[in-house]
Order: structure tokens, then C-alpha cells, then sequence
């Protein structure tokens, strides 16, 4: 997650509650996001639930050169997690 003054942070979602893992995690509104697969030939099932509600005329989804621009300590994650 970045967020909207630039503060880069991640959360680890899964079972393992020992190992610091969540099952599931709300992102803060206004925050850009992301996810990864982090475990070699694994899968995940990810979802979006949006509250209070959503409309497509509000949904901004920037391409990777606005993003950099906007946050270019985060060029690499933001490569490795957008299409060109």
C-alpha cells in the first residue's frame, strides 16, 4: 500500500496468525494497493469489498508512469506490481 503522502507499507494475509499473517485486512481509504502472490508455485483467491458503496465513476486506476510520478521512491514496487 502507498499512501496518499507516500508512506509504503505491506501486510502479510493468511492463516498463519503466528507468523504475523492476517486473514483478511481493510486498506484505508485513499491508499493505492496491491497484491502478490509471495510463496513460489502457490495461488491466492483475492476479493475488493468497498464500503459504504462503489460507482465506476469514481474508480481511478492510474498507469505505472502517473504512479511513479506521483510516488518515484516506490518506482520499483510499483514496476514489479503494475503493467507497463
Amino acid at each position: 500500500m502507498i499512501s496518499p503522502e507516500g508512506s509504503y507499507s505491506f501486510v502479510l494475509i493468511g492463516n498463519n496468525i503466528e507468523n504475523n499473517e492476517q486473514p483478511q485486512f481493510v486498506v484505508p481509504a485513499g491508499y493505492w494497493f496491491a497484491a502478490e502472490v509471495s510463496k513460489e508455485n502457490s495461488y491466492a483467491f483475492t476479493g475488493c469489498t468497498v464500503a459504504p458503496g462503489f460507482d465506476f465513476n469514481d474508480f481511478v486506476l492510474p498507469k505505472r508512469e502517473e504512479l511513479i510520478q506521483f510516488f518515484p521512491q516506490h518506482k520499483e514496487i510499483i514496476s514489479k506490481l503494475t503493467h507497463s
